[in-house]
């Protein structure tokens, strides 16, 4: 429906929605005929301009208003369960990586993280054409993992990146790297995050181009943690998403993203602002604030440092949010695989992340929902997709019993069929 209606906005189609005026005409006439009379025809003369000149073009407009809401529906929901799985990917954990944006004329630009993601180095190789320098490439390569113990090296998937994984992979053949190995990651959407300003608060003195190698070496290392710096709708999750009711789309992706935040968990020590923010209970200006007072004071060595960062104290624990506050849940002597895991300070590994929600019954204990959710009362058993609204069971209908007699059935309006939509170019 919505590439139809693309088209017709392109001027290359048009649609329309074409219902029988007999049957329509039937129907009319059976809800104002009380008895026949002098009246008669000039009632059908009423019924008929009135299906011409009002009703047609209204039915019309309504059913094309469903039918895009019923298409726009559908598109959200593929938007939002290709999110979840993108952002419930495996991380590949605490390792230094090596990232490798792929290009063939300016090179492949090489970015190197540490295992917390912190920045190390950046640099360029020419391992193609025109320069065609492999051997350079190689010496810059071996270099930096020595350097840097690099355990992983990222390829982005982008121009030559089939190219460069094969010169990486015949590279560490002929070198002796035992725990080295080579990933190809998704790097859609990190051209847009070089250029946002969250890159350019990160890191201001860098060049576009070695943003986006940073990005895709964390990729690798936290993909939640890296994809929530950006704008869904710019990670190439779904079709159509001009076309789709903006609003909607946007709260529904802002949902799914704070849903699998809170249920993942943030590492306390290397989160940045952007993942801090979506943790119930944070606003943005909190976050900021959080990694300010980690940035000055060190390392969290406990949550109860959490009390001297502005902004967290007694009235956020005590400003009756909907969601928990996660001071609230440290005081309250929550188990450390609780809920107040969400702030974790190094006490759980990432890669513990599931892939796929697990099966949730309702009268499992609070500790088993994700940080900032509640058990759910009086509905029955049903997946963590279904209870954060991911996944919707279409409504079962009930049969009704008809009674009529034959009189009735007699005078009754034929059913009426569903209309048929005609695509014309």
């Amino acid at each position: 429906m919505l590439a139809i209606r693309r088209g017709e906005t392109e001027n290359i189609l048009y649609f329309l929605i074409e219902l029988d005026p007999q049957r329509a005409l039937q129907l009319i006439q059976s809800k104002i005929h009380k008895q026949p009379g002098d009246w008669t025809p000039q009632l059908n003369l009423a019924a008929e301009d009135s299906w011409k000149r009002l009703l047609n073009s209204s039915i019309a407009s309504e059913i094309r208003l469903e039918l895009k809401q019923r298409a726009d529906t559908d598109a959200i929901q593929v938007f939002r369960e290709n999110l979840q799985n993108l952002l419930l990917a495996p991380p590949a954990g605490q390792i230094a990586v090596l990232g490798l944006d792929p290009g063939i004329r300016t090179g492949c630009k090489i970015s190197v993280v540490d295992d917390t993601g912190k920045f190390l180095c950046h640099d360029v190789i020419y391992p193609f054409q025109p320069k065609n320098d492999v051997a350079g490439a190689e010496r810059t390569l071996k270099a930096l993992i020595a350097k840097y113990s690099v355990r992983a090296i990222a390829i982005g998937n982008g121009t030559a990146s089939r190219e460069t994984d094969a010169f990486v992979r015949d590279f560490l053949k002929n070198e002796t790297f035992s725990s080295l190995f080579c990933v190809m990651v998704n790097e859609s959407g990190a051209s847009i995050y070089s250029a946002s300003d969250i890159a350019r608060q990160e890191f201001p003195d860098l060049d576009l181009t070695v943003r986006g190698a940073i990005s895709i070496a964390r990729r690798l290392q936290d993909p939640l943690a890296e994809l929530v710096k950006l704008d869904p709708k710019s990670i190439g999750i779904g079709q159509y998403q001009h076309d789709v009711d903006q609003r909607h789309l946007h709260k529904s992706l802002e949902t799914v993203i704070e849903s699998c935040v809170n249920r993942v968990g943030v590492e306390l020590n290397t989160a940045s602002w952007s993942l801090l923010r979506y943790v119930a209970g944070i606003n943005e200006r909190t976050a900021q604030r959080i990694v300010e007072f980690r940035n000055e004071n060190g390392r969290f060595r406990s949550r109860v440092q959490l009390n001297a960062v502005p902004g967290i104290g007694a009235k956020l624990r005590s400003s009756g949010r909907a969601k928990r506050s996660p001071v609230s849940l440290m005081e309250s002597g929550a188990r450390e695989s609780g809920p107040a895991m969400v702030l974790r300070t190094s006490a759980r590994s990432a890669t513990e992340r599931p892939r796929q929600p697990d099966v949730l019954s309702v009268n499992q204990p609070n500790e088993a929902l994700g940080f900032g959710t509640r058990p759910i009362e009086g509905r029955k058993p049903a997946t963590l997709q279904n209870a954060a609204g991911l996944r919707r069971e279409p409504p079962v209908s009930e049969p009704s019993a008809t009674g009529t007699s034959p009189e009735a059935s007699a005078t009754a309006a034929p059913p009426e069929d569903p209309p048929q939509v005609l695509v014309r170019s």
